[in-house]
This record gives C-alpha cells, sequence and structure tokens, in this order.
C-alpha cells in the first residue's frame, strides 16, 4: 500500500509539472526579452512585452496549486501586480498613481498571505523595527531634497506612504525563519523575494528623485521579475512539500 501510494504521488507531481513547465518557460522567455530590451534601450519591444511577463507566472502559480488557501492571497497580489505593470506604463499621473496604489494593495495582500501561517508576536515586533528605521532615515535625510522641489515634494509624500505598505510586507517575509512549519529554504525565498521587490521600488524612487544610472531601467525590472518569482516560489515550496518547476 505504501508503496503503491507513494507511486501515486510521484505520477501526481509528474503530471503536474507537465502543465506547469511550459507556463514556467514562457515566463522566463517574456522575462529574458523584457530584460534584454531595458538594456538595449528598445523602447517599443519592452513596452509591448512588459505588461504581460506576469501572466504566465499567474498560471504557473495556478497549475502548482496556488489557488488553494492559503496560497490564494498570493495569487490575489500577483493579479493586482499584472494591471499595476499595465498602469505604470502610462505617463499620467492619475493611472501612475492607481498603479502605485495597485502596487501597495500587492504588498498588503502578500504580508497578510504570510501572516496566516502563525509566529511570535515578539519575532514580528523585531522585524518591524527595520520598516520603522528606514522610514525615519527617509524622513530625515530626504526631506530636504525633497522641499526643493514642489513635484519631489508630492512625490515624497507618496513614497512614504508607499514605504510603509512595501516594508511591512519585508519585514512579514523575514518573519518567515519564524513561522511554523517553514524550514529555512522557503524562509529564505521568501526574504530574498521581498527585498529584491524593495531594491526594484527603491531604484524607481531614485529615478522619481532625478538620479540617472546607466541600465537602470535593466535593473529595476530585473530585480522585480526575480522579487515576483521568489516570493510565488516561497509559497509553492509549501504547498508542494518541495521545489518544483
Amino acid at each position: 500500500m505504501t508503496e503503491g501510494l507513494q507511486s501515486s504521488i510521484v505520477i501526481k507531481e509528474m503530471l503536474q509539472g507537465f502543465q506547469s513547465l511550459p507556463f514556467f518557460v514562457l515566463f522566463v522567455l517574456m522575462a529574458v526579452i523584457t530584460w534584454f530590451a531595458a538594456a538595449t534601450r528598445r523602447m517599443k519591444l519592452y513596452y509591448a512585452v512588459k505588461p504581460f511577463v506576469i501572466l504566465p507566472l499567474i498560471a504557473w502559480f495556478i497549475t502548482r496549486g496556488g489557488t488553494d488557501p492559503p496560497y490564494f492571497l498570493f495569487l490575489i497580489g500577483l493579479s493586482l501586480t499584472f494591471f499595476g505593470d499595465i498602469a505604470m506604463i502610462f505617463r499620467n499621473k492619475i493611472i501612475f498613481s492607481t498603479g502605485m496604489a495597485l502596487f501597495a494593495l500587492t504588498h498588503f495582500t502578500y504580508a497578510l498571505g504570510y501572516s496566516l501561517w502563525p509566529t511570535t508576536l515578539i519575532s514580528v515586533g523585531n522585524f518591524l523595527l527595520v520598516p520603522a528605521l528606514v522610514i525615519l532615515f527617509g524622513t530625515l535625510f530626504y526631506r530636504p531634497v525633497a522641499n526643493k522641489n514642489p513635484a519631489i515634494k508630492t512625490f515624497f509624500k507618496v513614497a512614504i506612504a508607499y514605504a510603509v505598505f512595501i516594508l511591512t510586507m519585508l519585514t512579514m517575509a523575514v518573519a518567515s525563519y519564524a513561522r511554523q512549519g517553514w524550514s529555512p529554504i522557503p524562509a529564505t525565498l521568501a526574504s530574498v523575494g521581498a527585498l529584491l521587490f524593495v531594491v526594484s521600488d527603491t531604484m524607481i524612487a531614485l529615478e522619481r528623485f532625478e538620479y540617472t544610472q546607466k541600465n537602470l531601467r535593466f535593473w529595476v525590472i530585473s530585480s522585480y521579475h526575480l522579487s515576483q518569482f521568489l516570493i510565488a516560489s516561497s509559497v509553492l515550496y509549501i504547498a508542494n512539500g518541495g521545489f518544483y518547476l
């Protein structure tokens, strides 16, 4: 009976792999095309592919069991980023702000999703010091820069509010090391993924503060795609009892 059960589990994983692998390959292919377009400044290609890269990742997440609770919140978060990616393309301030709001909601759903696995309040409290200190740093040291430019001053206030969401998400991801049922592998996937999300969004903020650097767009989009993949992988590792493509 035990051998028969193990065989059926192996067969199920193989069938699931055949369903999910094409979506993973498509995600990698579209991501690499976007990175190439960003690095070579082929903006028509970049904007044509960028909004849709997340779709095969969503399909991969679904086929690996992402529709089951508590993983469903991460599926919602991935879906929000798809619409956020579309909104962030436009130069219109209202549409761009809508994109930021969608990404803020993404961070909220990710943080809420991670919180469904129990951990100690002391662990979360310790990790919450990180976003608190970063926001304090930004307020003290970047406010003089923002005050010199009215447009930047407005964006600065929005950025601080946005930072609360993304840094809370980072906190909840890193706290996975103390979560019940989480081994160091998925906790590391979650932590690195959340950190890369923060890095990507920080580079976007620097660009808004009129900081320019060669290939900045490449680093923004590559770190963003990697962050989404790692965050999705962290919960799928728990869902599948291991890492499978």
